[in-house]
């Protein structure tokens, strides 16, 4: 997982942090799959969770 500090003038008043996150769809009857990446945006400033504990909040929101 990449995490990566914003610009402060991103669109988003609290980020502190954005984090890239793949997500991977196959369509069961075509066989084809497909994979975007989209970012989740965070307030919580860089050192304050890992890695594990991010991937966590991703997973479970």
């Amino acid at each position: 997982m990449k995490i990566r500090t914003v610009r402060p003038d991103l669109p988003f008043p609290h980020a502190a942090q954005a984090i890239p996150v793949k997500r991977r769809r196959t369509d069961h009857r075509t066989g084809k799959t497909t994979i975007v990446t989209i970012y989740a945006v965070t307030s919580l400033p860089p050192g304050r969770v890992t890695h594990a504990q991010l991937a966590a909040l991703i997973r479970g929101h």
